[in-house]
């Protein structure tokens, strides 16, 4: 009997890498920040949000 059966069946091929799923998983997993708030100017609690 030949080799070669008995070393598919030792070795079978490694199973598919899994793939990327598409763009639309991505905002599942990471959602967009949500729009900055329009604070007044006068907002001293985020200063770092109004440095315009």
């Amino acid at each position: 009997m030949p080799e070669e059966p008995a070393s598919q069946l030792a070795a079978p091929p490694p199973p598919p890498a899994p793939m990327p799923e598409p763009e639309e998983a991505e905002p599942e997993l990471a959602p967009p920040p949500p729009p900055p708030a329009a604070m007044p100017e006068g907002a001293t609690e985020a200063p770092d949000l109004v440095v315009n």
